[in-house]
């Protein structure tokens, strides 16, 4: 239940992209997007058309660098920082990459703007980049602002859209967290029941795709392309990337055709509606697909919103022992010297295991204030599942258009391509593919002998 109190919050979307904040916070909060009155910012000339168009109530800020931060009034600051230098696909070299550095300039704008909250979105690497230290050095940096901070990692397969998408999202409270909370729901990820359900959840999309049709022109079949290009057939799309835009990462057989994604149905494995990139902006030409991979998937956003709702509504707290049922024992904390209770400002925790699920306290008096801003206190999660405590499986099926544009199918030569790395990687091509891709462009067979005669 969303409080009258949280649908009044003002919200300021840093680094605001495709517009992924604020559409899952109007559908969290029950109004059209059109209606939100929000302030962006955003650079991007034709990412400022599509906001412009969808939220007619946005204020666009522009760039947050040449904007005067503190004449700026918010409640909730959202902001998934250009996050290229933590990314797999990056270049992972943290906060050294100058667009990494804009997530020194939104926690800058933290500390001016001063809201009640914050939440932080960034990819998966930004736990492990440089060896760790880049975590702690993030920790640092918002242990700066006064804000306890609770975080997480969630993956969008487990929240109804068939994507691998594992994030990190961190909330930040001006007030203080009380300690016996429940944000993330953490103390029911943990359950028994839960963890093995993950653990069996990828059986979902194990699933037949028409495997006793004899006519190519029937097959279908859904394809996550390896690294080693090997494709497995799995009815579950691999992370949406910039890198993939002009690639064939995920490979679709329908309908007697091979096709990549089209832009519409990566926008159905964000959660954003079909026509959201339909309108044409005057003067504005821009990547959609590009552009969609920067995006967040918006039922993932709306379950951050439900837990920023609850303590907006002091609804979070919870009768738990704290130590011993939801976060890891005081003898274990000691065992990996992972967190210590007290800790100065340049003693952040090493951490010998990643801390995926976490909160961290100042120490506050009965009004909230911070009795010693160098001093706070750690707590890390146990094993937590990375959904909600409810799963949700749609397989990738139920994403997928009948009928593409023939611009989206992949040509000859492409597929020519698929054959000769198959030979030279010794790894065959699914057998649905090749009977595909032969009916579809006979002269494939010759040339599929003709490397089959070369590297063999």
């Amino acid at each position: 239940m969303i409080s009258k109190r949280f649908r009044k919050r003002k919200l300021v979307s840093l680094f605001d992209g495709v517009g992924c904040f604020p559409l899952a916070f109007a559908n969290k909060i029950g109004i059209d997007k059109k209606d939100l009155d929000y302030l962006s910012s955003e650079i991007e000339p034709f990412l400022i058309g599509i906001l412009e168009e969808q939220f007619k109530n946005v204020k666009q800020l522009y760039d947050i660098e040449k904007v005067d931060v503190k004449s700026l009034n918010g409640d909730i600051i959202t902001m998934g920082t250009p996050c290229t230098g933590f990314s797999v696909s990056g270049k992972r070299d943290g906060l050294q990459n100058v667009e990494s550095k804009l997530f020194v300039n939104g926690v800058e704008a933290i500390k001016k703007i001063k809201p009640e909250y914050f939440v932080w979105e960034n990819v998966f690497g930004v736990y492990s980049a440089g060896q760790r230290s880049e975590f702690r050095e993030i920790l640092h940096y918002f242990k700066e602002t006064g804000y306890d901070l609770a975080w997480t990692l969630l993956d969008t397969k487990f929240f109804g859209i068939p994507q691998r998408r594992r994030r990190l999202f961190m909330i930040g409270v001006k007030s203080g967290l009380p300690k016996n909370n429940n944000i993330f729901d953490i103390k029911e990820r943990q359950s028994k029941e839960l963890l093995k359900e993950e653990k069996a959840f990828d059986d979902h999309f194990e699933f037949d795709f028409n495997k006793k049709s004899t006519n190519p022109e029937d097959h279908f079949a859904f394809y996550n392309r390896q690294r080693s290009d090997k494709f497995k057939e799995i009815g579950i799309s691999n992370t949406i990337a910039k890198r993939d835009f002009k690639g064939s990462t995920d490979v679709v057989i329908k309908n007697g055709s091979i096709r990549r994604v089209v832009p519409k149905e990566r926008l159905r494995l964000q959660g954003i509606p079909d026509d959201f990139f339909d309108s044409t902006y005057k003067n504005q030409k821009g990547d959609k697909p590009r552009f969609q991979a920067n995006g967040m998937s918006v039922p993932v956003v709306e379950y951050v919103f439900e837990q920023l709702n609850k303590i907006d509504g002091n609804t979070h707290l919870t009768e738990v022992d704290y130590d011993k049922e939801v976060f890891i024992s005081k003898d274990i904390r000691e065992e990996y010297r992972e967190a210590p209770k007290k800790t100065k400002p340049d003693e952040l925790p090493k951490f010998k295991q990643i801390p995926y699920t976490g909160q961290m306290f100042f120490k506050r008096d009965e009004d909230g204030n911070i009795l010693d801003h160098e001093e706070v206190e750690f707590h890390f999660a146990k094993r937590c599942v990375e959904s909600s405590p409810v799963m949700k499986a749609v397989t990738i099926d139920n994403i997928l258009l009948d009928e593409v544009e023939e611009k989206y199918h992949l040509s000859e030569k492409t597929l020519e391509g698929f054959i000769r790395r198959s030979h030279t990687s010794k790894l065959p091509l699914p057998e649905k593919m090749r009977e595909v891709m032969f009916h579809k462009y006979p002269n494939l067979i010759e040339y599929d002998k003709k490397m089959e005669e070369e590297y063999k």
